[in-house]
């Protein structure tokens, strides 16, 4: 809109004369934009002196913006999608009015999926006109699928064959888009593939492109049918000492699946030693490279046809000799046996063979061969005769004298062949020879002359007494002791003690001399004595037999017993003794018992039981002596003990108690430390016989064990026992959960026990205490976020919180873990958790309001601002209102002292602009406010910065060119134009003000300053010199490119990250990469942009300009920069700005 001289419309009057009217803005001024517009028409007279008056202008638009760029956009799926996301570009529409349009979508930027989708633009301005048109988005499916293989194993079957399916090769197989198929459908094997074989699976996917992809797989070929064996008997002959047999003549058609199978027999070598029948195993093994084998057996049946040589010669033998058939043996041998069995008939001789005889000698080899062959065998008598002899008595006569021949002492001597003739030496004998003497006979061969001699006794007696007189008997009693065998005997002197022989006692004899059991008593014997000459004479006695031996006896060892199973006694069967035994018999055998100490000694009190014989007996526990005895009929005796210890093997019965759970809730003391009146005393029961008794344990009260009881202890012999108490018994002291085990243990009399567990476990269930603060506020000054964290002592009273089991062992968590400064202006509700440090699941929780007060992200202010201390600054949300208020603080133009500004300041890397739009100022006509761009708040800083007066003062741009330089200034009139941008474009530096912020007029001539690449941007605010306080307000704050505060750092991939354009036409890919990038630049062609890449932190760390885009792509390098997450933005001149996160992998 064009403004037009509105002056006319003015009605004027001066007391002293004409009045002109001026008008401002002035007629011919363009105005854009729509709303009210105010026009200021000024009177002045002649004087100077001047009034106003002013009216309102109201444009209206009524026009909808123009579509001009909806094309059709074609695009590849985003890796590992079934789609691609795709962001909307806004731009390509113009409007009358509008500078910046609004823009909407359906369907909005994102996901879109494989195929054509249409979709609808709306374009709006702000006065609420619209159009709208549409186009396709089209999503081609271009990444193959990912093909996985698995390695495989194939059997081959009984025809040697087999297969295995695509679907067992593949290993998972998949793709972007969904389900696959496979080509072949399957692989084909037979014997020849058996071993690893590398197959190629072919993976299809579903696309109208049929994107494939193959992978490998190693298919192991097995054949693991084994062969069939199949065997036949056959007979071989020996050739000469051996014979050999092949597999082929053994197999009787053996086959495989996979052929020809492979023969080989064992044994296949035979000799002498195997004739007869051999079994051999035939072993047919796999030669397709299986592992498979078969065997079967046979029988080989090794002959020997080749008969032994027989080989004779002569040979001499004696009468009686045995003729052995080596003697006739000349060599003779055999093809296998050496030696061959030989044998030789007639072997033996009489006398009628003394000469020649024939005899055959025969050969056998023992396999069924035989020879045979004549020999000679002379047969000799060259053997002596043989003398036997025997004693003999002869009686001397009347006179004194006796004689004998060789027949006398003849035992019978004999020759072999012939008869033999006798003669002994002495023959004669006197009473100088009676006894015996020794003589020799010798017998002569009557055929061969040889001769043989022995030797005989010949006793010579006088029984005629012809050389003295007879003996004389007399007999005496005798008493005969039993030994202990039962046997006794006698000896003649002993009951002929007085006997005599005038002669000589040639021998005393007494009958009976030997006596046993059965003679015990009296007994009539008869002694005889006779001389050397034979005379005798005899008498008789009485002898008396006894026996005073004692029985033996041996007991059995000692036999320990345990009472039977509920019974307190045990029945056996009494053990005889090992051996009992007289010299003369046992008449009686019997036993007796009695109870004794371990010790086996007597006990007061008790008694032998009665003599029995009785096979059983039952006796209590305890120690029993077991006395046996014996006797024999003479009435002698002997006993023998030993121990029957009966005990009491069996375990008290002990109903285990029941386990309990505690809970602090429940009324129990926390599990640390452990608290029980239970003392365990190994030494003395806690109770007896199952008397009641209550324990308390963690503040509660229980009854003890009662149900015990034993088959032979009760009362005060039955104890039970606190036998160990284990207080950690899940190894933590400290853990939110104690198991404590008490151990019962019941003791019976005997030492018999049974033990029990009881497991007390004791839960802290009791969440922690904790107190929460009423509120907290926190104030943002530069700080991109506050961490919840550094907060917890504002946020809870630690003094109250606490946990009653626990000590200081509690964890707190924070949710949310940080507020950030995009929250400004808001209370949120954060909210606090304590948990027990040894339950995580045992917390408390509360809520705490946050109040974000304080600067926007980015924006700080300091104390001594720019040399102007006692400044401050602030800022309303709603109302998105900076206030600066300046204390006693000015700097004129031109001035030569230090600067002082109050300043509030944010940062801007690279090239961007600031604009602020000044809406009031409480000293008027005494202060400055405006933005500025410095290296630093130095007050000899460079910079460059405007200002206006409200109207009231001219506004005023200043700069400085060097660090320290000269402060330089000019001042203009912009009336009414509030609105302040500073365009930093490198080191070129320009001013623009503007009514309304849509329209910018230069004020000021370009500045070049060399300034670092990032500056402190902000708003200040200074008064004229002796002015005081002075507060200005300022609206409308806009920097671009806009802060991207940070969020806590590339451990939180779950935060937010702010200012990423939603649905970016800027495409980045690989995402993730490993360093080098792909941007498609297609929808800012033919723009003027600025790339840049920000950290985690929002520190820009590379800025490249790439002046006027020519090319649909571009490359990006990060590899020089470490793992992490980044912020690649492009920024076109006109003031376009698209974000992409980028993940850089190592």
């Amino acid at each position: 809109f064009e403004v037009i001289d509105f002056t006319g419309l003015a009605s004027t009057n001066d007391d002293c004369g004409p009045v002109t009217v001026t008008q401002a803005p002035t007629p011919g001024n363009t105005f854009s934009g729509i709303g009210n517009t105010v026009v200021l028409l000024i009177a002045t007279d002649g004087s100077g002196n001047t009034a106003t008056c002013h009216m309102t202008l109201n444009l209206e638009d009524n026009l909808p913006p123009v579509n001009t760029n909806c094309q059709g956009q074609t695009f590849p799926n985003d890796p590992g999608q079934c789609g691609a996301i795709i962001g909307h570009t806004e731009s390509g529409a113009t409007d009358n009015c509008d500078a910046s349009l609004t823009f909407s979508f359906n369907p909005p930027a994102g996901l879109f999926p494989v195929g054509t989708t249409t979709v609808v633009r709306t374009v709006s301005d702000d006065s609420g006109n619209s159009a709208t048109c549409s186009f396709s988005v089209t999503v081609n499916d271009t990444e193959p699928p990912t093909a996985v293989c698995q390695n495989g194993t194939v059997q081959l079957n009984g025809a040697g064959s087999g297969g295995i399916s695509s679907s067992a090769i593949d290993n998972g197989s998949s793709d972007n888009c969904g389900a696959v198929s496979f080509s072949p459908a399957s692989f084909d094997f037979t014997c020849s593939d058996v071993g690893p074989n590398t197959v190629t699976l072919n993976v299809i996917d579903g696309s109208p492109a049929s994107n494939s992809a193959t992978c490998t797989a190693v298919v192991t070929v097995q054949d693991n049918v084994p062969p069939t064996a199949v065997c036949q008997n056959l007979t071989i002959v020996l050739s000469g000492t051996s014979a050999t047999v092949s597999a082929s003549q053994v197999n009787y058609g053996s086959s495989d699946n996979c052929p020809p199978p492979a023969l080989s027999v064992s044994p296949n070598t035979f000799n002498c030693s195997d004739v007869g029948p051999n079994t051999v195993t035939l072993l047919v093994v796999e030669t397709s490279g299986g592992t498979g084998f078969s065997t079967c057996t046979a029988t080989v049946t090794v002959q020997d046809n080749t008969p032994p040589t027989a080989l004779c010669k002569s040979a001499t033998v004696q009468i009686g000799e045995t003729l052995m058939a080596s003697q006739v043996d000349n060599g003779s041998s055999d093809n296998c046996t050496n030696p061959p069995g030989l044998t030789v008939a007639p072997n033996t001789f009489g006398c009628g063979n003394v000469g020649s005889n024939t005899v055959t000698l025969t050969v056998d080899d023992n396999n069924g061969g035989v020879s045979t062959c004549s020999a000679s065998v002379t047969v000799e008598d060259s053997s002596p005769p043989t003398a036997v002899c025997a004693n003999t008595t002869v009686n001397l006569d009347g006179g004194g004298n006796a004689s004998i021949v060789g027949a006398d002492v003849d035992g019978g001597s004999s020759s072999v062949c012939n008869s033999v003739t006798l003669e002994v030496d002495p023959s004669d004998f006197t009473c100088d020879e009676i006894g015996p003497n020794t003589v020799t006979l010798t017998a002569y061969d009557t055929g061969n002359g040889l001769s043989a001699t022995c030797t005989a006794v010949v006793t010579v007696a006088d029984p005629l007494s012809a050389c003295c007189a007879g003996p004389v008997a007399s007999c005496n009693p005798f008493t005969v002791q039993l030994d202990a065998l039962g046997d006794g005997s006698l000896l003649a002197e002993q009951v002929g003690g007085g006997s005599t022989a005038d002669c000589g006692i040639a021998s005393t004899t007494v009958v009976p001399n030997s006596f046993d059991c059965d003679d015990i008593g009296p007994n009539t014997v008869t002694y005889n004595i006779t001389d050397i000459n034979g005379a005798s004479a005899s008498c008789t006695a009485v002898v008396s037999v006894e026996d005073n031996i004692d029985p033996t006896i041996s007991c059995p060892e000692d036999l320990p017993l345990s009472a039977e199973a509920g019974l307190c006694t045990a029945t056996f069967e009494v053990p005889t003794p090992t051996g009992y035994d007289d010299n003369c018999g046992v008449t009686l055998v019997r036993y007796h018992y009695r109870l004794v100490d371990m010790d086996g000694n007597d006990l007061p009190g008790e008694d032998w039981s009665s003599w029995t014989m009785d096979a059983n007996q039952t006796l209590e526990v305890g120690y029993w002596k077991i006395q046996w005895q014996v006797k024999d009929a003479s009435g002698n005796q002997r006993r023998c003990d030993f121990m029957v210890t009966i005990t009491d093997d069996e375990a008290p019965t002990f109903t285990k108690p029941a386990n309990q759970a505690l809970t602090t809730e429940g009324g129990a003391t926390c599990p640390s430390p452990a608290t029980t009146d239970l003392v365990v005393d190994q030494d003395n029961p806690i109770a007896t016989g199952g008397a009641p008794f209550t324990f308390t344990l963690h503040g509660l009260t229980f009854d003890g064990p009662t149900d015990y009881s034993d088959n032979c202890s009760s009362g005060e012999d039955l104890g039970l026992y606190v036998w160990e108490i284990n207080e950690d018994l899940n190894g933590d002291a400290d853990a939110y959960q104690r198991t404590i085990r008490v151990r019962w243990r019941v003791i019976d009399a005997a030492g018999n026990q049974r033990t029990r567990n009881q497991d007390f476990t004791i839960t802290d269930d009791s969440p922690p205490v904790l107190t929460c603060e009423e509120g907290l506020t926190l104030t943002f000054n530069g700080e991109d976020y506050f961490l919840m964290e550094d907060y917890l002592a504002d946020l809870v009273d630690l003094a109250n919180t606490y946990d009653e089991c626990g000590g200081d062992d509690i964890t707190f968590s924070i949710e949310p873990t940080y507020l950030s400064c995009e929250d400004l202006g808001e209370t949120i509700d954060v909210e606090v958790t304590v948990c027990d440090g040894a339950d995580p699941a045992n917390c408390t929780s509360c809520t705490v309001p946050v109040t974000l007060e304080g600067l926007p992200c980015g924006w700080m202010t300091w104390d001594d601002h720019i040399d102007c201390p006692g400044s401050s600054a602030g800022y309303e949300v709603p109302s998105e209102t900076f206030s600066v208020t300046s204390y006693d603080c000015s700097h004129s133009p031109y001035s030569p002292f230090n600067e002082e500004y109050a300043y509030v300041k944010t940062v801007l890397c690279g090239n961007g602009e600031l604009i602020a739009q000044v809406t009031g100022m409480d000293g008027l006509g005494k202060a400055w406010a405006g933005i500025v761009m410095r290296e630093s708040n130095s007050p000899g800083s460079k910079k460059f910065q405007v200002m206006t007066g409200l109207d009231y003062l001219q506004h005023r741009a200043d700069w400085r060119t060097s660090t320290g330089g000269t402060n330089q200034s000019q001042s203009f009139s912009r009336f009414g134009q509030h609105w302040l941008r500073i365009v930093r474009t490198g080191n070129i530096f320009q001013a623009y003000t503007s009514y309304d912020g849509v329209i910018w007029s230069q004020p000021v001539n370009t500045q070049i300053i060399s300034m670092n690449e990032c500056l402190e941007v902000g708003l200040i605010v200074t008064n004229v010199p002796f002015a005081t306080n002075v507060t200005a307000t300022f609206e409308h704050v806009q920097l671009s490119p806009p802060y991207v505060p940070s969020v806590p750092g590339p451990e939180r991939p779950d935060l937010p990250v702010t200012n990423v354009t939603d649905a970016p036409s800027l495409q980045v890919y690989p995402n993730p990469t490993t360093g080098q990038l792909t941007l498609n630049l297609n929808a800012f062609r033919e723009q003027d942009a600025t790339l840049e890449v920000m950290d985690i932190n929002g520190q820009l760390i590379l800025q490249r300009r790439l002046g006027l885009i020519e090319h649909s792509t571009d490359q990006l390098d990060l590899s020089a920069y470490p793992a992490g997450l980044y912020f690649v933005r492009l920024r076109t001149s006109d003031g376009v700005s698209e974000v992409q996160r980028v993940v850089l992998q190592p």
